[in-house]
Formats: C-alpha cells, structure tokens, sequence
C-alpha cells in the first residue's frame, strides 16, 4: 500500500538543499490536493540554478512544518533561484523560519511571482522572522542601466 505523503513528526537533517533542480521545464509542488514541505535543510529547501529554465514551484512550504504554522527552518534560503529564467513561483508559497532570506533570486531573467507568503504561515499567522530579508533580489549589473544607456 502506498502513499502520497509522509509526515512521521520527526526532525532529521541532511547537509544539503532539499530539492536541486537544474534540469530544464521542471515542475515541483502539490497540486490542489496537497503540497510538498521543504524543511530542515542543510542548505536552502528548494535551489533552482543553472539549467533549471523554465521551472515551475507551487504549492510549497519552506522552512516550515506541513501545517504552515511551526518553523522548521533551512540553515540558508528556503528558496532560493541562481542563474536560472523563466521561473515560475505561484498558488501557495510559504517560505519562513529559515536561517538567511525567504526567497532569494540572483543572476535570473524572467521570474514571475505570484501568491507568496513570506516570514508568516500558511494562515498569515507570524512563524518566526528572517535574520535577513524575507525576499531579496539580485539583478544583473546591467539590469539596473535605463534601456537608452546599454
């Protein structure tokens, strides 16, 4: 007999990101019947780098225990995007209690950002804060130059 999910109450650590994803057209997430939580990383709980285009993440809690309301924080991002377009991060992002920033997206062209719940649980309910930025974006040099000036 299988499942679709698991939540057996404990805590264990890996020294890695939960999810990697540098395959391109990825889609990570629940859908309308449930969600994935990322927590308890070694790294950040989802990391979207080079080759990872086109990615969708939906559905996710970051950072945070499968009822939205208890941090079970990463050590660095809960979500993190490097280097990778056309990102897609919608329907139901939570993404607090970790130990650098909510979400960071650097060096990536084309993120679009829909429902996102950023340093509160999935109820808005206040987890915990950030030590840093809930989300925080780094653009490329050039992005910062008016179109007359390039």
């Amino acid at each position: 007999m299988s499942q679709n999910h698991c939540d057996v109450g404990i805590s264990l650590r890996n020294d890695r990101n939960g999810i990697s994803v540098t395959a391109p057209f990825s889609r990570i997430g629940g859908d309308e019947n449930g969600s994935v939580v990322v927590s308890n990383n070694g790294r950040s709980g989802v990391c979207i780098s080079r080759g990872g285009d086109h990615a969708i993440l939906r559905n996710t809690f970051a950072g945070v225990s499968p009822d939205g309301n208890t941090a079970r924080g990463n050590v660095h991002n809960g979500i993190e995007i490097d280097d990778a377009d056309f990102v897609t991060l919608d329907d139901l992002i939570v993404a607090s209690a970790n130990g650098a920033h909510g979400i960071e997206i650097q060096q990536a062209d084309n993120v679009v950002i829909g429902r996102i719940f950023a340093g509160t649980g999935g109820s808005t309910h206040a987890v915990t804060a950030f030590p840093r930025a809930s989300l925080i974006l780094l653009c490329h040099e050039d992005a910062l130059d008016p179109p007359s000036s390039r």
